[in-house]
Formats: structure tokens, C-alpha cells, sequence
């Protein structure tokens, strides 16, 4: 029988050093990834007065790191496939540090958006890539971990955002921080992937009308799986591109707090995610990841358009906390119930990524435009609405597994 989703192999006493080694590995690559991230976004505002843009301009420019990113997410599975998730890692960790200390390198328009193509390209495939070795580190694991990796992610990420926030109250400029952040992490990032696992195992779950891995037709849920999963890290990504692109701009702004100060928001909204995916494990062999993202979409849409409606400083930074715990386990559901559900992990993640990072940069460019149009509190309130489609659609339209027992969620 082909096991559910959140089926796992029974987790062995003692584990080789080498699964040890690509759990250790890989966690660092997800950490280092999170302050490359944290570091660029949270110094959104000094870019914005560095390249002399309005919000609508910024959004523009920040339109080149979605290209770059979907245009790599196009490719990502392939070069997974062929390369495995080890090289693919090395050749987004490249683009990621080259992208982001060119965009330290200038105050033109044009190169900015040519080093943040660069960059958003580098994200992608790196973003892609560390997720399919987590998948098979979880595998080998024989229980859930996936949430580990991803709290990993955002404590860097916050690290990166509390280095941001101490370099701009100290008014250390945004381009100086760009440029040492890639050249650090570049070393680290060598060092950290160089350890991970050689070569990814067979990924295909056979299953009655499936392809084989040497080619064929995909399981008919396939694209079921993708659509429905793809969909929800849409919105969740989304939501938290928004976060880390607009929260400073609006703090800043609109609610009238100094550069400095407004970088507490997004710190805040890190603080939160971390705290949801440290537990993240342990909520979701509770709960199941049907219940997780229900929980999740209702904390985000009460939470975040509470604090956003309230048009207070420190109300807003109460809504990110919200924000930051409701949207704690969604990409990390997401994509190892797809991953597990579709039975291809690269092929799933990469797909699933390609709409989610839809979601993660070209929904901060839209926000922009629309923020332009009205106003930024008008502009995140798609946040919210967002989430209250997600609750909808994860509590009416997913099946509960007692029904349909192979629908790649569990209650």
C-alpha cells in the first residue's frame, strides 16, 4: 500500500553520521539563506531612498527579483533532477551573494534591477533546492522535521533583520551592508552545502497508473496536488513578501516612525515565525497539516487585519506578530505534503515553488502599485482577505482523509 503523506518510516535507533551530517548541513544552508533574505529585506526602505523611488517605483524595481526568481523556478526542477539538490544549491548560493553585493554596489536604477534579477534568480533556485534535500534528510529521518529546517530559516532571517536594524540605527548605509553580507555569507554558504548529501535517492512513489522514473505520463493527482498546495503558498508567500518588503515602508511612512524604528516590524514578525516553527514539528504530528493550516489562515486573517485596521503604530506591530505566527507553518506544510503526496520531491517542490513565489515577489510589486492608487493600509489588506480565501478553501474544498484517504493532506 503507497503510505499517506504523513506516513513515515519507523525512525531508527541510531542514525548514520552521514544523515546527521545532511540534517546539519542543510539547516545551515536554510540559516544562511534566512540572513541573506533578512539582510536585503529589511534595509527595503534605504534601497527605496537610495535609488530615489516612490512606492510604486519601488515596486517596479522590485518586479526584477520576481522575474528573476520565476524565470529560475522554470528551470529548477530539471537542474535538480540532473544535477541533484547538492550542485543546485551551489549554483543558487552563487547567484544569491553575487545579487545581492552588486545591489550594495550602486545607486543605478538599471544595474539595481539587473543585480536584483540576479538575486531573485539565486533565491529561487537555492530556495528550491535546499527544500528537496530536506525532503530526503526527512525521509531518512522517518518523521516530521521539515518544520526544523524552516524555524532554522527564519531565526537567520532574523539575525539578518536585527543586523539591518542595528546598522541603520547606527546609519550605516544600506549599500555597505549589502555588499559585506554577500561576501560573508558566500564562505559560509561553501562551507555549509559542501556537507550535504552527494546524491539524492529515488524520489517516485509508484502508484497505479503512475509514471516510472525513466519517464511517462505523472500520477492524474499530480497536477491536482500542485494546484491546490501551489495555491495556497501563493497566498502565503504572498503574505510574507508583503511583510518583508512593506511592513518598514509602512510603519515608516504612514504611521510616521523613523527608518530605525520601523525595522522593529519586521523583526517582530520574524520573533513570531520563529517561535511557530520551532514548535512546528510537534503541532503538526498533533494536529495534522488539514488542521495546521486552517489554524494558520485564522490566526493570519483575525490577527493581522485587526492590527492593520487599527491604523496605530504598535497595533500594526501586534498584527505582524500575528502575521508572523499564522504564517509560521504554511511553506513548510506545503511543501512537504505536496512533495510526499506527488511522489516526485523535486518535481513538486519546484512547481509548488513556482506559484508560491508567484505569490512571494510579484504580490509585493502589486502591493506597491495598489498602495499607489490608495494607500498602504488599503494595499495589505490583501493580506487578510487572502487568508480568509485559504480558510475557505483548505476547510471546504480539501477533503478530510477519512473521506479520501490519498488526497496529500491528514486531519
Amino acid at each position: 500500500m503507497t503510505p499517506t503523506p504523513t506516513d513515515h518510516p519507523t525512525v531508527p535507533t541510531t542514525r548514520p553520521i552521514e544523515v546527521t551530517r545532511a540534517r546539519s548541513a542543510t539547516a545551515a544552508t536554510f540559516g544562511l539563506s534566512g540572513v541573506l533574505i533578512g539582510s536585503y529585506a529589511s534595509r527595503i526602505p534605504g534601497l527605496k531612498t537610495t535609488l530615489d523611488l516612490s512606492d510604486s517605483g519601488l515596486g517596479r524595481a522590485l518586479f526584477a527579483v520576481a522575474v528573476g526568481s520565476l524565470v529560475s523556478l522554470q528551470i529548477a526542477g530539471r537542474v535538480i533532477s540532473r544535477k541533484g539538490s547538492r550542485r543546485a544549491s551551489f549554483a543558487g548560493a552563487v547567484l544569491s551573494v553575487l545579487g545581492i553585493a552588486a545591489l550594495g554596489s550602486t545607486d543605478v536604477l538599471v544595474v539595481a534591477a539587473v543585480a536584483m534579477f540576479v538575486m531573485g534568480a539565486g533565491f529561487s533556485l537555492l530556495d528550491v533546492a535546499m527544500n528537496s534535500q530536506a525532503v530526503f534528510v526527512e525521509l531518512d529521518y522517518g518523521r516530521p522535521i521539515m518544520s526544523s529546517f524552516h524555524a532554522v530559516f527564519s531565526v537567520g532571517a532574523l539575525a539578518g533583520a536585527g543586523l539591518g536594524a542595528l546598522l541603520a540605527e547606527l546609519e550605516v548605509g544600506q549599500q555597505a551592508q549589502y555588499v559585506a553580507t554577500g561576501l560573508v555569507s558566500a564562505v559560509l554558504l561553501a562551507v555549509a552545502i559542501s556537507a550535504m548529501r552527494r546524491h539524492d535517492p529515488a524520489t517516485t512513489v509508484p502508484e497505479p497508473g503512475a509514471a516510472t522514473p525513466g519517464g511517462g505520463a505523472p500520477p492524474r493527482r499530480f497536477g491536482w496536488v500542485v494546484a491546490v498546495f501551489g495555491g495556497i503558498a501563493f497566498a502565503g508567500m504572498l503574505s510574507e513578501g508583503s511583510a518583508a518588503d512593506w511592513s518598514g515602508v509602512h510603519l515608516r511612512d504612514t504611521l510616521g516612525w523613523t527608518e530605525g524604528a520601523a525595522t522593529r516590524g519586521f523583526l517582530v514578525f520574524q520573533v513570531f515565525m520563529v517561535i511557530g516553527r520551532i514548535a512546528g514539528d510537534r503541532v503538526v504530528a498533533s494536529l495534522g497539516s488539514r488542521r495546521v493550516l486552517i489554524w494558520s489562515a485564522a490566526i493570519t486573517a483575525v490577527g493581522f487585519g485587526a492590527g492593520l485596521a487599527a491604523e496605530d503604530a504598535w497595533a500594526f506591530v501586534g498584527g505582524l506578530a500575528a502575521l508572523g505566527l499564522g504564517l509560521a507553518l504554511v511553506v513548510p506544510v506545503v511543501f512537504s505534503t505536496a512533495a510526499n503526496a506527488a511522489g516526485d520531491a523535486g518535481a513538486a517542490i519546484a512547481r509548488v515553488s513556482t506559484l508560491g513565489y508567484a505569490g512571494f515577489l510579484v504580490g509585493p510589486p502589486f502591493i506597491g502599485q495598489l498602495a499607489e492608487w490608495t494607500s498602504t493600509t488599503t494595499a495589505l489588506g490583501v493580506v487578510p482577505l487572502l487568508a480568509v480565501i485559504v480558510l475557505v478553501v483548505v476547510g471546504f474544498w480539501v477533503p478530510h482523509p477519512e473521506r479520501e484517504p490519498r488526497v496529500g493532506v491528514s486531519a
